[in-house]
């Protein structure tokens, strides 16, 4: 059931923000004047950076990729999520189980995400990354 949704979320999104469009500054401006983010059409092959990758939804869209043939690099600081999730990603993986990296660190941590950006330069991002709760995610 989980694996449909994720397909299905996948699908429907036609296509994946480019990294590239979270260094563009934009005004704020009403939903018809609003500029279109750059997109990236994925084909296959391609690395794909997943924060939170490691937590429910962030792991079945893992699987997705790697089964879609990508490189998958997942950001992780497994607050809210575990390392078995992704061993077990790679256990059920159809083919590139070896194309999956696990890079533990949080998001917050600019040098360490500089770090994984430069490492593995990924072409596209997918943003899973959050506290489950809303007083966790705002608190400082």
């Amino acid at each position: 059931m989980a694996s449909a949704i994720v397909s299905m979320l996948l699908g429907a999104a036609l296509s994946l923000h480019s990294p590239s469009a979270l260094s563009t500054s934009t005004t704020h401006l009403s939903t018809s004047d609003a500029p279109r983010p750059p997109y990236v059409r994925l084909r296959g092959g391609e690395t794909v950076l997943v924060t939170g990758g490691a937590g429910y939804i962030g792991s079945h869209t893992v699987l997705e990729l790697l089964d879609a043939g990508h490189h998958v690099v997942v950001v992780d600081n497994l607050a809210n999520a575990n390392v078995e999730a992704l061993a077990r990603v790679k256990e059920l993986a159809r083919h590139g189980a070896h194309k999956l990296t696990f890079c533990r660190a949080d998001i917050r941590d600019r040098p360490a995400l500089a770090a994984a950006f430069a490492a593995h330069r990924p072409d596209a991002v997918v943003h899973f990354a959050g506290l489950k709760a809303v007083g966790e995610s705002v608190a400082e």
